[in-house]
């Protein structure tokens, strides 16, 4: 299944020259437009998850968790991009044409980031993955 990823607004790093200072402000009409993109997506999609905690490393791990699917991804290793935790970005994975035609639709950029399919994401085996995740709470509280 084709992953997807969206982005509405500039990047820190675009904005700043790197990720520090003041995040940029929010285009409203541009996150409006992405929420009816995604409500819309929702029920043609096998995946669809926001990028706002951890950003698109972290929602990418998420989904493959639940899946029990890894991704086979085409993204360059920029730690602001993977990690930034900006909002306006969303992860979706369904039928390349529909996605395609409601982002259009809507006006949302959509592009093509991957596959889901392998047993790991940006190189982390699953089983890696689900350790850290199911083990993070219960080791910092003891």
């Amino acid at each position: 299944m084709p992953l997807f990823r969206i982005t509405v607004p500039a990047s820190y790093a675009r904005f700043l020259g790197g990720p520090a200072g003041r995040p940029p402000s929010p285009d409203l009409a541009a996150e409006a437009a992405l929420i009816a993109f995604l409500a819309q997506a929702a029920p043609l999609a096998s995946c669809v998850h926001d990028a706002s905690e951890g950003g698109l490393a972290v929602c990418l791990a998420e989904c493959a968790l639940a899946a029990g699917t890894g991704a086979e991804l085409d993204l360059p290793w920029d730690a602001a991009a993977l990690f930034g935790e900006g909002g306006g970005q969303a992860v979706v994975a369904g039928h390349p044409g529909e996605l395609k035609a409601l982002a259009a639709r809507h006006g949302v950029p959509l592009a093509e980031i991957g596959t889901a399919r392998g047993d790991s994401v940006l190189g982390i085996p699953l089983a890696d993955l689900r350790a850290a995740y199911d083990g993070a709470l219960p080791e910092v509280l003891g």
